[in-house]
């Protein structure tokens, strides 16, 4: 993701877990974040894996 120009990027990220060895219930996440455009600065894609 790139931005180009002064507009901010809102990014929302919501995680719901479901693992009975770890976890007695489901387990949700909710995160939010305003990324300012920074000249120079790219945001390169992030890949997570379970293994």
């Amino acid at each position: 993701m790139t931005s180009h120009g002064p507009h901010p990027i809102e990014i929302v990220r919501r995680d719901d877990d479901t693992d009975p060895n770890t976890f007695t219930e489901s387990v949700a996440a909710e995160d939010y974040m305003v990324w300012r455009y920074q000249p120079g600065v790219e945001i390169q894609p992030f890949e997570c894996t379970v293994e």
